[in-house]
C-alpha cells in the first residue's frame, strides 16, 4: 500500500506542475476559458497555484496549504465557469457537465490530500 501512496503522490504532483507550466506559457490563449474579468490575471494566478501545489506535493513542504489553495481554485472554476455554462446548456451538454464534475473531483482530491496525506501541516487552518 505504501507504493500506491508514493505513485499517487508523484502522479498528482507532476500533473499539476505540467498544468501550471502550460497555464503560464500559454496565458494569452488560456484566457478564452476564463470568461471572468481579468482573464489573463486569472490564468497566471491559476498557473502559479498549480505549479506551487505540484512542487509542494513532490517535496513535502507547505503541501497542506498548497493543496488547500488548489482545492479552492478548482471550486472557483466549478462555480464561476462550469456551473453557469452547464446551467445555460440545461445540463444536457455532456462535455460541459463532465468538465464540471472533473473539476469538482479535483477539488475534492486536493482537500483529501490536504487533510490526509500532507507532510507539512505547519499551516494552522488545515
Amino acid at each position: 500500500m505504501k507504493y500506491v501512496n508514493i505513485i499517487g503522490k508523484y502522479l498528482f504532483g507532476i500533473a499539476f506542475i505540467i498544468f501550471g507550466i502550460v497555464y503560464l506559457v500559454n496565458a494569452e490563449a488560456m484566457t478564452l476559458i476564463f470568461p471572468v474579468t481579468g482573464g489573463v490575471v486569472w490564468v497566471y494566478v491559476s498557473g502559479l497555484i498549480m505549479l506551487f501545489a505540484g512542487v509542494a506535493v513532490l517535496i513535502g513542504k507547505k503541501d497542506a496549504v498548497a493543496t488547500f489553495l488548489l482545492g479552492i481554485l478548482f471550486l472557483i472554476y466549478v462555480f464561476l465557469i462550469h456551473l453557469p455554462n452547464a446551467a445555460n446548456a440545461g445540463f444536457t451538454d455532456t462535455v460541459i457537465t463532465l468538465q464540471l464534475l472533473k473539476d469538482l473531483a479535483i477539488a475534492g482530491a486536493a482537500f483529501v490530500y490536504c487533510r490526509s496525506a500532507a507532510k507539512d501541516r505547519s499551516w494552522r487552518l488545515v
